[in-house]
C-alpha cells in the first residue's frame, strides 16, 4: 500500500509542476555558473541537449517503447528539435550571459501566452476565458515572484533583451507544430 502512496504522489499535477519549476530554474543558474566559469554558450547549449536526448532516448529503450523512424517521423523531430530545443537553449546561454538569469527565466514564461494567441490566430484553438485567466494568473505569479531580480536586470543590452524574446516564441512553435 505504501509503493501505491509514493506512486500516487510522485504522479500528482502540483509536485510535477513543482519538480519542473525547480529544475528549469537550475537549468538557467546552472548556465549562468557555467558562463562565468568560461564556458561558451553554444558549448552549454549543445552539451545540455545531447545528454537530455541521450537520458530520454535511454528511458524509452528501457520500457521497449519503439521511437517511430519512418521519413517524416525524422523531419518532424529535426525541425522541432531545432526550433522547440536547439534554437531557444542557445538563445536562453547568450541572454542568460548578457542580461541575466532572471530575465531569462521571465521570457520563458511568456511561452503559454504567445501559444495561446497563435493557436488562437490560426484557429487551432478557441479562446477560453479560464485558459486565458489560468495563464495570465501564472504569468503574474512568476513576475510577482521575480519583482526584485527582474529590477535588478541590465536592460541596456537591448539587442539581448529583444534577441530574448525569440525564446518564448520558439517554445510557442515547437507547442503550435507539435
Amino acid at each position: 500500500m505504501r509503493v501505491d502512496h509514493v506512486k500516487a504522489f510522485a504522479r500528482s499535477p502540483v509536485i510535477l509542476l513543482m519538480a519542473c519549476g525547480l529544475l528549469f530554474a537550475a537549468r538557467i543558474m546552472i548556465s549562468k555558473v557555467s558562463l562565468t566559469a568560461g564556458a561558451q554558450p553554444l558549448q552549454i547549449a549543445f552539451i545540455s541537449n545531447l545528454g537530455a536526448g541521450l537520458l530520454l532516448y535511454g528511458i524509452t529503450k528501457s520500457r521497449g517503447i519503439e521511437i517511430p523512424n519512418a521519413k517524416r517521423h525524422i523531419i518532424l523531430y529535426l525541425v522541432l528539435g531545432f526550433v522547440s530545443v536547439c534554437l531557444p537553449n542557445a538563445l536562453q546561454q547568450f541572454v542568460v550571459l548578457h542580461v541575466g538569469p532572471a530575465y531569462t527565466s521571465t521570457v520563458f514564461a511568456l511561452s503559454p501566452v504567445i501559444t495561446l494567441i497563435i493557436a488562437t490566430v490560426i484557429g487551432q484553438e478557441r479562446l477560453i476565458l479560464k485558459r486565458a485567466v489560468g495563464i495570465a494568473a501564472g504569468l503574474c505569479g512568476m513576475l510577482a515572484l521575480l519583482q526584485q531580480q527582474i529590477s535588478q536586470t541590465d536592460y541596456s543590452q537591448y539587442v539581448w533583451v529583444i534577441v530574448g524574446l525569440g525564446i518564448p516564441v520558439c517554445a510557442a512553435l515547437g507547442n503550435i507544430i507539435r
